[in-house]
């Protein structure tokens, strides 16, 4: 039984030799590689044929899946995006209604003469010394009316428009008179 064994031990190696000795004589490398392609072929067994098929599912339903959850995102940031705009709206209405809120706060304290509150409306909040209430009145023409001079003064340093007229065409030095 061992000189069997020597002399297909013998035998494999000369075929190996043999196969060696061809692969180096052989320069067309395509034709060996579609050659052992051939033979990986021939030697698949059923279950690597299924496994094959079954990978092969799974990669289709793996880009399937992928795609589905691409849309699934798409969709979902689609909707993000929409209730940001609409989040973006009512946040302008809201500080719409806080503006009036303020300017309203502004224009009673004009007509009412209450100009320390005037002064810190435009130097603490921002309003412009020359913003017009609905009759196109600004604080500097409020102040005329009343005949104020400190308040004029004052109004007069923050920046306030002498010329500017009001809706119904008067000044600051008209209301003055």
């Amino acid at each position: 039984m061992t000189a069997h064994k020597v002399n297909q031990a013998a035998s494999d190696r000369g075929a190996m030799k043999d196969f060696m000795k061809d692969l180096e004589e052989d320069d067309d490398e395509e034709e060996m590689q579609e050659w052992i392609r051939e033979q990986k072929e021939k030697n698949k067994s059923e279950a690597d044929v299924a496994e094959d098929k079954y990978n092969a599912k799974m990669d289709k339903e793996r880009v399937e899946a992928i795609a589905e959850a691409k849309k699934e995102a798409e969709y979902e940031m689609m909707k993000a995006m929409q209730r940001a705009e609409i989040a973006k709206k009512k946040a302008a209405v809201e500080e719409k209604k806080q503006i009036n809120q303020v300017y309203a706060v502004y224009a009673k304290a004009m007509r009412e003469g209450d100009f320390k509150k005037v002064y810190d409306m435009i130097e603490k909040v921002g309003i412009s010394v020359n913003w017009e209430d609905t009759y196109g009145n600004t604080a500097i023409i409020s102040a005329a009316k009343f005949g104020l001079k400190v308040p004029i003064d004052r109004l007069l340093y923050l920046g306030a428009d002498v010329n500017q007229e009001n809706s119904f065409g008067r000044t600051p030095l008209i209301e003055g008179e």
